[in-house]
């Protein structure tokens, strides 16, 4: 039997697995990172420690090479981190780590990313301009701001819906425009 044929942190001696680690087999899966010289593992003391491109994140505390720590590097774009409530690992889950996700290319025009969940807070009436603030009753969210879109001139019926009449003075009243004068 070869080292490839023992599991992560054990090499073959005598025709059995035991623990450490060789040139030939370098994964010592939570162990840590190998030390070639001294064919042993070794925990992680910070994150290029960690060699395998599968957990390139060193938690410090329990000096274990993990795949990912939360606003830490290894999950990528349209992953966040968040450590598993039963087994306790950390793990790359779909959605937002920030705000940051949620703009520019592929992103929402004046996104936020809330509960790791991009929303436009430009014009989302759960969260406008910040994550769960709530425009209440009749009120839309407009440009980050709620609106009264039911008697409001320049949001009459909706975010960004100016009445306009010709020869007098616009007005809101219900959601309709009407002449005010």
């Amino acid at each position: 039997m070869g080292d490839t044929g023992c599991a992560g942190g054990q090499v073959c001696q005598n025709g059995k697995c035991a623990p450490g680690c060789s040139v030939a087999h370098l994964d010592c899966g939570d162990a840590g990172v190998c030390d070639v010289d001294a064919g042993v593992c070794r925990s992680c003391a910070k994150d290029d420690d960690c060699l395998d491109p599968a957990k390139p994140a060193c938690e410090v505390q329990a000096r274990l090479c993990v795949p990912c720590q939360p606003g830490g590097k290894g999950c990528g774009a349209g992953k966040y981190c968040e450590k598993n409530g039963k087994s306790g690992a950390w793990t790359c889950l779909d959605g937002c780590d920030g705000d940051d996700d949620c703009t520019g290319d592929g992103g929402i025009g004046g996104g936020l990313c809330c509960n790791h969940v991009c929303v436009a807070g430009a014009s989302d009436s759960a969260n406008c301009g910040a994550c769960g603030k709530l425009c209440d009753g009749m009120k839309g969210c407009g440009g980050g701001v709620c609106v009264d879109t039911m008697g409001d001139v320049n949001h009459c019926g909706g975010c960004g819906k100016p009445c306009q009449v010709p020869n007098g003075t616009p007005g809101c009243a219900m959601g309709k425009c009407t002449v005010a004068k």
